[in-house]
């Protein structure tokens, strides 16, 4: 399953597949020769939430515009721009966190004109990739760090970043993040965060058995200060070619902390496994991820850098870790054929806490069709269904059902003088 179909349209790192680094002699060559590209996503959502009388409806159109230069010694630079409107004569009634509609559930896409992507890019520096200013970070399976591509304005960082990809055989990452851009876009209050954070990635290649990546997060977030942790972990992930079939696997064990100004005390634990196979178009796995709780939401582990939809179901309830700590134990069936994706999951969630019970079930569908002209055409919908007595504005109590359609378009230009069509007949 690509990364634009599981983000609904949405290609990540777009910026690095437009323009390889050719090395061009003069400047203004290296400008002519750079490449634009625009993409359109348009998306119904519609939530019913069973703590709400009036359900919400979302028509909204995101339009993306960027272009990145050819290299100059060793340079290149990227600029994109993002705009996120309401499609007129379509739905509009939902909360969008700054709207003030507080009787219709949430969907966090308000609308928005930023500037997504603005750095510079050197290559010229002991075999590794510098980059600084306004960027995209996705490390592992982004499940702590990431940028969030199911929102119409997804979640970017203003950072010095420096990847080495072979130093003694290791992948190594690191990045000082001075700027949050969340995907709640510049108008929300907790929009745009300062930080004084450090990322660190650390991979190695295995071969015959796989990625083994360890981390650690230093999160400092004075503007919200229960944010600020201390996160570290090592994952392994792999897929194995066995006699007609291959076997997929991930483990991984992670730890989070308080630090900085943080008011509570966290002492959390995390741990994810999954094993799975392959044959032919259809994929099954199974997976079981437990993230602990503590004295209050606040101390539990929680992952708010994280690309947060759908690690625990679509329906986007456990975007903040309950007091008693989640365990979600979870199946899918996918299955591709030609251009076309089919993916079924079930969610079981219980407390981690021996003592808190079971929270409910989720049931998650979704279909996508790819076109060869850049056209994605996609369907999800999403079923919560709460075992716990329902308590107003509790997410965990309230029976959820989402519906998504979405078209997306992405178009790709050779060079800065020309633009190519979509022909899909």
């Amino acid at each position: 399953m690509s990364l634009a179909s599981a983000n609904g349209g949405d290609p990540v790192g777009l910026e690095q597949e437009v323009a390889e680094g050719e090395s061009h002699q003069g400047l203004k060559e290296a400008l002519q020769s750079g490449r634009f590209w625009v993409n359109f996503r348009y998306r119904f959502e519609h939530v019913e939430r069973e703590d709400f009388a009036l359900d919400a409806r979302a028509s909204t159109l995101r339009t993306r515009l960027g272009y990145e230069s050819a290299t100059y010694a060793g340079w290149r630079g990227t600029l994109e721009f993002s705009d996120v409107s309401s499609v007129p004569g379509g739905a509009g009634d939902y909360n969008d966190t700054i709207n003030g509609n507080v009787d219709r559930p949430t969907i966090a896409d308000p609308t928005s004109s930023v500037v997504n992507l603005a750095h510079a890019t050197y290559e010229g520096f002991w075999d590794s990739e510098v980059r600084l200013g306004r960027q995209r970070i996705q490390l592992d399976s982004s499940r702590f760090i990431g940028s969030a591509p199911w929102r119409q304005t997804e979640q970017v960082f203003d950072a010095l970043s420096i990847r080495k990809p072979d130093l003694a055989g290791l992948d190594v990452f690191y990045a000082y993040v001075d700027h949050i851009n969340r995907p709640l876009g510049p108008r929300s209050p907790v929009g745009d965060l300062d930080s004084n954070s450090h990322l660190l990635n650390v991979g190695k290649e295995l071969p015959g058995l796989g990625r083994l990546s360890a981390y650690g997060y230093y999160v400092d977030v004075a503007d919200l200060p229960s944010m600020s942790t201390f996160t570290y972990g090592v994952r392994m992930k792999g897929e194995r070619e066995l006699e007609g079939w291959s076997a997929l696997y991930t483990a991984e064990l992670a730890h989070q902390s308080d630090v900085a100004d943080n008011p509570n005390q966290v002492d959390a634990g995390y741990l994810h496994g999954v094993l799975g196979g392959r044959v032919d178009g259809l994929t099954l796995r199974a997976g079981y991820e437990v993230l602990e709780g503590g004295d209050g939401t606040k101390s539990a582990l929680q992952t708010p850098l994280a690309a947060r939809h759908g690690p625990n179901g679509w329906a986007d309830v456990f975007l903040v870790t309950p007091a008693g700590g989640l365990e979600d134990l979870y199946l899918s069936v996918g299955y591709q054929l030609g251009r076309t994706e089919l993916l079924a999951m079930y969610h079981d969630f219980q407390a981690e806490s021996g003592d808190a019970g079971g929270y409910g079930a989720e049931l998650d569908l979704r279909a996508i069709h790819r076109f060869e002209c850049g056209v994605e055409l996609g369907l999800k919908y999403a079923d919560y269904r709460s075992d716990v007595a329902l308590v107003a504005g509790d997410p965990y109590s309230a029976d959820t059902r989402k519906f998504w359609a979405w078209l997306y378009y992405s178009s790709r230009a050779s060079s800065s003088r020309h633009l190519h069509g979509c022909r899909c007949l």
